[in-house]
């Protein structure tokens, strides 16, 4: 009887857990059910960043997104923010400021007869009303980098031929094309720039549910 009685508990439980794994699987599927799939047009995912940014919704998501890139949340929402003011692509202002100082604020870079300073090393020579100080407040230095990148791409409307302008100078650019080094700058830009999008479209997929339409 003891040893009957023994197996019908275990038969019970058995059914118990059985039952309980196929609430708990039906609740997770009720739940991914529910979950709000967001599709942005092509057009909001060319300018994705500046599209997330402007939303309330997504401003923390993508301002966490480049602050783990930049490892400054001031500096993500200065380039952001000054991208949709110039009209200039998040995604390339953002590569340009890696590939010219690697995010770094203080950064400084001699030439032969000039010097750059700041996020978006900006010259001295097409700068020359800054004094040393101004070079190095983050948020001046990002508004006039990504303005004169804005320039760049209103004098050549190409944004390789732009890139090219911005490292050195669009006289030298018009009179003899752009030296070896240049054409390293604008491919470094490029790929960079590439990975930061891709990066960006998985995250709003995994972590957010955004889908693109193309």
């Amino acid at each position: 009887m003891k040893k009957n009685i023994s197996i019908s508990v275990n038969i019970l439980v058995c059914l118990l857990c059985l039952s309980l794994t196929f609430c708990v699987s039906v609740k997770d599927r009720s739940h991914v059910q529910r979950d709000k799939v967001v599709i942005l047009s092509s057009d909001e995912g060319n300018s994705l960043a500046e599209t997330l940014f402007k939303n309330p919704d997504t401003r923390e998501f993508v301002l966490d997104f480049f602050d783990k890139r930049t490892g400054s949340r001031l500096i993500s929402a200065q380039i952001l923010a000054n991208s949709i003011v110039y009209d200039v692509p998040a995604d390339l202002a953002f590569a340009v400021a890696w590939k010219e100082s690697r995010f770094t604020t203080d950064a400084v870079n001699k030439n032969a007869i000039s010097i750059d300073r700041g996020l978006f090393q900006l010259n001295n020579f097409s700068f020359p009303w800054l004094n040393v100080k101004d070079f190095f407040d983050p948020e001046l230095n990002t508004k006039l980098g990504i303005s004169h990148l804005r320039y760049c791409l209103n004098q050549t409307e190409d944004e390789v031929v732009a890139l090219a302008w911005y490292n050195a100078g669009g006289g030298r650019v018009s009179r003899g094309g752009a030296p070896k080094s240049t054409l390293y700058y604008i491919s470094d830009i490029m790929d960079y720039r590439e990975e930061l999008k891709k990066e960006l479209r998985k995250a709003c997929l995994v972590e957010k549910n955004i889908r693109i339409s193309f």
